[in-house]
């Protein structure tokens, strides 16, 4: 399941971004901790067309329900884009 965060106010379950900075995660849809690399990373977006590509961290997963997913996650590419909190994603229809 891919989930994207962003760093400004956004329409939930929405196709479009917002244009700001984003994070897009490749999330395991069991709870668990994995770490990242072998297929799974975190894409860091500071702007438009400007991917850069984390294949190590950690993604924490604590809970999964039908509408939700509940963790943590941590990685970094350099100084610029770097990520460690918390989350609760919505699982959109």
């Amino acid at each position: 399941m891919y989930a994207n965060f962003y760093g400004a106010t956004y329409t939930k379950c929405s196709s479009s971004g917002t244009g700001a900075p984003a994070l897009i995660a490749n999330l395991p849809t069991k709870p668990g901790s994995f770490a990242l690399g072998g297929g799974r990373t975190m894409t860091y977006v500071p702007e438009p067309g400007k991917n850069k590509v984390a294949t190590s961290g950690q993604i924490v997963i604590d809970q999964v329900t039908v509408d939700t997913v509940k963790g943590s996650l941590c990685s970094s590419v350099d100084a610029d884009n770097t990520v460690s909190g918390s989350f609760t994603v919505d699982i959109c229809p």
